[in-house]
């Protein structure tokens, strides 16, 4: 798998990670039951799977080799990308908060939780959107085969050091995936260990429009 495939595939289990919180959250906001320990299971997914994973990638490995290729560090693409991360991370912490209160909500709490649940989905769409206009592009315009090579490698490299915490939170995507967004089977591919959520794979929230929650 290419390089950028790989991110776009993390990309597409991030999206489906996303579609459960949403309709978690839509339960929390309807007063409807839900397990209240999900939310800190969702929030430690984000930050093992998509800030300790998917972005480390991009921030250390993917973001650094374009800016050797002449890509300004400080202006345009990649500051945003890297804002972004830090935004999104906050929005991971509020719910990593509300999660630690989870035996004590009150039917306030659960609609005010719902909503930022609601605001860390719509951010991931829209950060994924900017990623795949204005980063992936880049790679093929910017990047010779022998670079692109050589970033696959690496990605290869940093999954397989990470292989252990990877393959718990594959697991623990599935399983929420299951409970509250089912779709298309969720199976582990053998060789690359990412897990192979969509039938098809243009199928990512992140080429579409946002859906209505």
């Amino acid at each position: 798998m290419k390089a950028i495939e790989s991110l776009i595939a993390e990309h597409q289990i991030i999206d489906r990670v996303a579609a459960a919180l949403g309709a978690y959250a839509g339960r929390l906001r309807r007063g409807e039951p839900v397990d209240e320990a999900d939310l800190a299971r969702f929030a430690q997914w984000f930050v093992d799977f998509a800030e300790c994973g998917h972005h480390e990638k991009e921030e250390n490995i993917l973001l650094p080799m374009l800016a050797r290729q002449g890509w300004s560090w400080d202006s345009g693409v990649l500051p945003a990308i890297r804002r972004e991360h830090r935004q999104e991370t906050y929005l991971i912490d509020v719910l990593h908060q509300a999660g630690e209160r989870a035996m004590s909500w009150h039917a306030e709490d659960r609609r005010h939780i719902g909503a930022a649940a609601l605001a860390l989905v719509e951010f991931q769409r829209s950060h994924h959107r900017l990623e795949s206009v204005d980063l992936f592009p880049a790679v093929d315009l910017r990047l010779s085969e022998v670079q692109q090579a050589e970033l696959e490698r690496t990605f290869d490299r940093f999954d397989r050091e990470h292989a252990q915490r990877r393959a718990s939170a594959l697991s623990l995507a599935a399983a929420l995936i299951e409970r509250y967004a089912p779709g298309p089977p969720v199976e582990p591919r053998p060789e690359t260990g990412v897990l192979e959520l969509l039938n098809d794979p243009t199928d990512c929230e992140c080429c579409k429009a946002p859906a209505e929650l």
